[in-house]
């Protein structure tokens, strides 16, 4: 076969791996952009708020004067003084000695004992005269003026509150009825479909270009194994950069894959793809192999005109162009 047909086979399989590619990635941006339906308006809820109570007025008992707690206790405790101080009168001081000994602790005692007591009477009276002015009539009357009063507060914060949820619900089924006959209308009438339709336009688009290149994979001019971009791009830039036949280009190819396997412990794969990105790195390879696929995107070749589907497939390219850039004008 001559080198002037390999050249062209590969090539046209790279255009088309090429063509594949980017209508894969666009359809995945538009998988990725797909449109969300509407968000229905959200139903009010009626707010039941507290009003501001007024307090019932502050209760001040009068004091309550009891008899001082203390005295019992320092009595004992200045009899006990006493005794200590006769204890040391020779003859009599031994009995007041044990007088002492024992008077001082109970007085003690007594005098906790009294505290607590009186504390407790002084509560219990405080209480008593607290309830005697809680159930007095003219405190009854103050309280049932400022029960009327907060309820009349409450009464009137209660209709703010309804009058305002009334006006938010009218507002809320306006906006029902927009969102119904509006909103959601155009969503499932125009965006939806719209986004529905090309996606089905693309993956039709990449099914066709698949139809025509596994054709040119037909004509068993390529192994099987380098049926891949990453490897066609390699190849096509090696026959077309050379006088070396595609038996050498693959041989050439397969030496740079082992040898970056070797070099990276990769699998075969992984090493293809970081061929196809190297080869891809340099701007001037890359603007070549740009200017090879504009070509045969406006003009074609042999391989790709003796392809029935091809014009098919190629329309089809064309009229999605345009319908995006049409698109994307708005």
């Amino acid at each position: 076969m001559e080198k002037t047909q390999e050249v062209e086979v590969v090539k046209t399989a790279y255009f088309l791996e090429d063509r594949i590619a980017k209508l894969e990635k666009e359809k995945r941006q538009l998988a990725n952009n797909k449109p969300q339906a509407p968000t229905p308006p959200l139903e009010p809820q009626e707010k039941f708020l507290k009003a501001k109570i007024v307090p019932y007025p502050e209760i001040n008992p009068p004091e309550v004067q009891l008899p001082p707690f203390w005295k019992r206790g320092v009595i004992i405790l200045g009899l006990t003084l006493v005794a200590t101080m006769l204890s040391f009168i020779p003859v009599i001081g031994r009995v007041f000695s044990i007088v002492s000994l024992f008077g001082f602790w109970p007085g003690v005692v007594l005098l906790i004992i009294d505290y607590i007591n009186t504390k407790k009477e002084k509560k219990r009276i405080t209480q008593e005269n607290i309830e005697k002015i809680k159930n007095s009539p003219e405190y009854q009357r103050k309280c049932q003026e400022i029960d009327k009063q907060n309820e009349a507060e409450q009464a009137k914060l209660d209709k703010e509150n309804h009058e305002k949820y009334v006006k938010r619900y009218e507002e809320y089924k306006a906006a029902c009825q927009e969102y119904e006959e509006k909103d959601l209308k155009e969503y499932n009438e125009q965006i939806f479909p719209a986004w529905s339709n090309e996606m089905t336009n693309l993956s039709n688009l990449i099914e066709q270009t698949r139809e025509v290149l596994q054709e040119v994979y037909d004509k068993k001019i390529i192994p099987i194994q380098y049926c891949n971009k990453s490897a066609l791009c390699y190849l096509t830039m090696f026959l077309c950069t050379s006088n070396f036949d595609l038996k050498y280009a693959i041989e050439r190819y397969d030496a740079e894959v082992a040898k970056i396997m070797q070099r990276e412990q990769i699998d075969i794969a992984k090493a293809q793809l970081q061929i196809g990105a190297e080869t891809l790195k340099s701007q001037q390879y890359a603007n070549w192999l740009n200017e090879q696929i504009v070509e045969l995107s406006e003009d074609g070749n042999k391989t790709l005109n003796s392809i029935d589907n091809w014009q098919k497939a190629d329309i089809a390219v064309r009229e999605y162009r345009r319908y995006k850039s049409r698109k994307a004008a708005k």
